[in-house]
C-alpha cells in the first residue's frame, strides 16, 4: 500500500524495464531500501527480476493487490492480536472483531466466469446467499439483460447498505436484498423460489463448525428443487495437504486463509474433494468443477 502511494507501481506500468536507482531519482526514494523492496516483490510474484537492478510487473497490479491488501485490513486486528487470542486474554467476535467491508475483494475475480457460465445457460433470475454490498448481483444485471437478483445477508447493517446503493441505482427495478441467514432457507422470502439459481461466494465454509452444513445444503434442495446451485470456494487443502504442494505463492495465500480462519473460530474452508463429499452427501448432483479460476477459486456447478 505505501509503494502504491507513493507511485511506484504506476512508474512500472509505465516503465516497462524498471531500474530501481532510476525510480528512486525520479520518485525522490532512497534507493536502497526501494531496490529491498522491489526485490520483496519479485519474491512475492509481483515484479519479475530481468537484472540486478531491474524489473518489471509480473501480474495486473490493481487486481492483485486490491485482493491481498483488502484481506489483510480486513484482519488487521485479528493479527495484531494473535498473543492475545493464543493465551485466551481475548476472544474473537468479542474482543477483537474482522473489518467485514474489506472483504469480497478477492472473491469479485469470480465474478466473470459466472457472469459468462449464466449466459450459456440462459440464467436470468438467480439468488445471492450473503450477497454483502451486492456487488455481484449489480454486475451481472449489468452484464445480463433481463436480469433480476435477489440477495440474502444476514447483517443488518450490510442490508441497508445495499439497499441505499440499489435506490441510487439504475438497476433498482432489478435488484432486492433481503435480511436472512444462509443456514436457513426454509425463512427466505417467497421470492426466492423463483430462481433459475443460486450461489453462495465464499460463505457455506463458515456453516462447518457448527454442523449446520449439510443439513442447510439439504433445506436449499427442498426450497429450490429446481434451480441450479453454483458454489464457489477457495480450494483450502488441510495442513499436512498443503505442505506437499509446491512452493508457492498460491500454497502461501491458502495457508495465510487457513490460518486466519482457526484464529477467527470460523467453520474452516475444505479442499475441493472435501467440498464435493458434502454436497453428494446432501443430496446435490456435482456435474462440473471449475478449477481454472483466480486464486484457487472453485465453482462447483450442482443440480
Amino acid at each position: 500500500m505505501a509503494l502504491e502511494k507513493l507511485g511506484l507501481f504506476a512508474y512500472a506500468n509505465d516503465h516497462p524495464a524498471l531500474s530501481a536507482p532510476a525510480a528512486a531519482r525520479e520518485l525522490k526514494l532512497r534507493p536502497d531500501l526501494l531496490l529491498a523492496a522491489c526485490d520483496f516483490l519479485a519474491e512475492e510474484n509481483i515484479f519479475e527480476k530481468t537484472g540486478p537492478d531491474t524489473f518489471r510487473l509480473a501480474v495486473d497490479y490493481h487486481l492483485v493487490l486490491e485482493a491481498q491488501n483488502n484481506y489483510f485490513l480486513a484482519y488487521k486486528a485479528v493479527y495484531e492480536s494473535f498473543a492475545e487470542l493464543l493465551d485466551g486474554s481475548k476472544r474473537y467476535g468479542k474482543d477483537v472483531v474482522r473489518d467485514a467491508t474489506r472483504l469480497g475483494f478477492g472473491t469479485r475475480r469470480s465474478i466473470p466466469f459466472l457472469v459468462q457460465r449464466f449466459k450459456e445457460l440462459g440464467i436470468r433470475t438467480a439468488l445471492d446467499i450473503g450477497c454483502g454490498r451486492g456487488n455481484f448481483l449489480f454486475a451481472l444485471a449489468e452484464a445480463i439483460p433481463g436480469f433480476r437478483g435477489i440477495g440474502i445477508e444476514i447483517d443488518r447493517a450490510t442490508v441497508a447498505f445495499a439497499e441505499e446503493r440499489i435506490e441510487t441505482s439504475p438497476r433498482r427495478e432489478s435488484i432486492k436484498v433481503f435480511e436472512g441467514d444462509a443456514a436457513h432457507p426454509e425463512l427466505f422470502p417467497k421470492e426466492a423460489e423463483a430462481a433459475e439459481a443460486f450461489y453462495g461466494v465464499a460463505i457455506f465454509h463458515e456453516l462447518k463448525k457448527s454442523g449446520k452444513l449439510v443439513p442447510a445444503f439439504r433445506e436449499y434442495k427442498k426450497k429450490l428443487p429446481r434451480a441450479k446451485f453454483f458454489l464457489i470456494e477457495f480450494d483450502t487443502p488441510p495442513w499436512d495437504e498443503l505442505l506437499r504442494e509446491p512452493d508457492t505463492q498460491l500454497r502461501h495465500e491458502a495457508a495465510q486463509y487457513l490460518l486466519t480462519h482457526y484464529f477467527t473460530e470460523q467453520g474452516l474452508p475444505q479442499a475441493k474433494a472435501d467440498w464435493v463429499k458434502t454436497l453428494k452427501e446432501a443430496g446435490w448432483d456435482v456435474r462440473a468443477v471449475h478449477d481454472d479460476l483466480p486464486m484457487r477459486l472453485t465453482v462447483f456447478e450442482c443440480e
